[in-house]
Parts: structure tokens; sequence; C-alpha cells
């Protein structure tokens, strides 16, 4: 299905006028998400439907959305699944040199992704 047929005014009725969208970027400037989405949030705005979109900073998706609705630059960051135990202690603000070590190995030794 070609993606035109998503964006077409006529796949869209009108909306009622209280209808909202929240849409929420993992960047603050345009990047291929940004851009694909923007054609359907397009349409939704013609339909009448209130967009707010959300970005974790400053950044140039305020000018290219600020036409279709409010947009808002809130402190967030992308949320990812750490791939190690070594990364997910890092996220959790303590160096894994801090832990307490058993025998005087570290206590990361032979731990992957794969054993946790």
């Amino acid at each position: 299905m070609a993606s035109e047929e998503f964006v077409a005014p006529e796949a869209f009725p009108a909306c009622e006028p209280d209808l909202r969208t929240t849409v929420v970027f993992h960047l603050a400037d345009v990047t291929g998400p940004a851009k694909s989405l923007r054609p359907r949030l397009e349409a939704l705005a013609r339909r009448g439907v209130a967009l707010e979109v959300l970005a974790p900073g400053e950044g140039s998706l305020a000018c290219a959305y600020g036409d279709l609705g409010t947009v808002r630059a809130l402190p967030y960051a992308s949320l990812t699944v750490p791939r190690t135990l070594h990364e997910g202690v890092e996220r959790c603000g303590r160096s894994p040199a801090t832990l307490p070590s058993s025998g005087g190995s570290s206590v990361f030794d032979g731990l992957t992704s794969q054993s946790w």
C-alpha cells in the first residue's frame, strides 16, 4: 500500500473538535521519523485534530511542526534498554568500578547480555 493512501484528505473523515494527538519524538531535530510523519500529521491537522509535538530539547522540530500545533521541548531522554549489565549500571549513575567486588575480580567478569 503506497504511503499516499494513508495521507489522502479523503481518507480521513472530519474529526470532532475535541480530538487531540500527541506525538513524542526521541530527537529534537528533524530526522527520518519526523520527515515521514509530517504528511500524516498534516492530514490530521487539516481534519481539525489538535496536535501537540513533544521533543527532548530545543531543535529544528519546533520550526518544522510549529505550523501544525503546539511544540513543547521537555527534559526527557530516549527510552532504551541497556544491552549489557555494565551499561545498565552506568545509566543508573554508578560507575561499575565503585561496586563491591568479590575476591578481587570484577562483578562483571564473564557476564554478557546473553548470560543474564
